[in-house]
């Protein structure tokens, strides 16, 4: 072989190594990538998990609730609400009562 063979070989086995050194930092930089989008997807689903257990909880203490007024029969359930409610009305009319005797010791005073 030639000087100018030999020239000519070594300047292709230098091309083909510059390819292949792009092709490996080009596949370091895809790497580098989808290791950010796997860490980024796992932060994410840790997240999701804790929101999953949270709901769970409050679904369970909803259901905890249920259960318990259901033991508990409905007409005592409105029963207390009316009560309630009618205690509310009876303070209103009470004071609507009262109303006229309260301005009337005003004017007088």
């Amino acid at each position: 072989m030639t000087n100018s063979e030999l020239e000519r070989k070594q300047k292709q086995a230098e091309k083909v190594c510059d390819e292949w050194q792009r092709k490996a930092g080009d596949l370091q930089t895809t790497l580098d990538r989808i290791q950010n989008d796997a860490q980024s997807t796992a932060q994410d689903l840790i997240h999701a998990r804790s929101q999953l257990e949270e709901t769970r909880d409050q679904l369970n203490a909803v259901k905890r609730e249920n259960k318990t007024m259901s033991g508990r029969p409905l007409c005592h359930i409105v029963t207390d609400r009316v009560s309630r409610e009618g205690e509310a009305i009876g303070s209103v009319r009470l004071s609507v009562r009262l109303l006229p005797l309260y301005l009337l010791n005003r004017l007088t005073f």
